[in-house]
């Protein structure tokens, strides 16, 4: 079955290039010298773009990248949304199954006071130097009114899961210059003081070593997504990924 889904794609990627101007059969030959594993699991997030393209935070700008987060071969795509004055963020993980040329959307686990993290920049990879884990920092910043609502927080992959926990988080009611009012909070939602607030992200990094970051993001409308071809998606996955790896 996985030979056969492989030739389809490949005889359609052949019998493409004849069709495309001289810029995108350059950009097909670049695609062509990709590992074919890599190559084919670009391919399948291309031909399933309706699957993980957002479609319910129009007219909202969402973001995806694709890197193989964990370094196990597998490519991880992950689409983002973050609405409004951030109150409302989104990730999505996804892989590429390679024997059935499908999607599969990984499954999530969360701590109790956990933030969805603004996912919009380059990740902070760090890797714990005693159990090799590799950990992928970001924040949450939320406004509503005077309060203002700022998380640190970071995920990790294993067996088939995206793990998400806070470090620390805080709320601000900002009253004016000389009332502003802040509440620091741990990892559980119990409040604390601002030293011990400072402390949890210092011992957040203790045993880790900071890695190159590897992600390069693409933000599209939904309107724009859903207008872009299969091969104008696949060549914009194929841009990411490659500006991902020489990052």
């Amino acid at each position: 079955m996985k030979n056969k889904i492989c030739m389809v794609l490949l005889l359609f990627f052949f019998f493409t290039v004849i069709s495309y101007s001289s810029q995108e059969q350059n950009q097909i030959i670049k695609l062509s010298l990709l590992d074919k594993d890599i190559k084919e699991q670009l391919m399948i997030f291309a031909a399933c773009r309706e699957e993980w393209i957002i479609k319910d935070y129009d007219p909202f700008l969402c973001g995806y990248t694709v890197y193989d987060l964990d370094e196990d071969g597998m490519l991880e795509l992950i689409s983002h949304v973050t609405a409004g004055t951030a109150l409302i963020a989104k990730n999505t993980f996804y892989h590429a199954d390679t024997e059935s040329g499908e999607i599969n959307v990984l499954k999530q686990v969360y701590n109790e006071n956990f933030f969805m993290l603004n996912l919009e920049g380059k990740l902070e990879f760090y890797q714990d130097t005693e159990s090799g884990k590799k950990y992928y920092l970001s924040s949450y910043k939320g406004k509503s009114g005077i309060e203002y609502i700022c998380a640190d927080g970071f995920f990790y992959l294993e067996d088939g899961y995206v793990y998400n926990e806070t470090i620390r988080s805080y709320f601000l009611y900002a009253r004016g210059k000389d009332n502003d009012e802040y509440h620091y909070y741990d990892e559980n939602g119990n409040e604390i003081s601002e030293s011990k607030w400072e402390e949890k992200y210092t011992n957040f990094f203790k045993n880790k070593e900071g890695l190159k970051s590897g992600t390069s993001w693409m933000w599209m409308y939904y309107e724009d997504a859903m207008a872009a071809t299969e091969m104008e998606i696949l060549f914009k996955l194929y841009d990411i990924y490659v500006q991902g790896c020489s990052d």
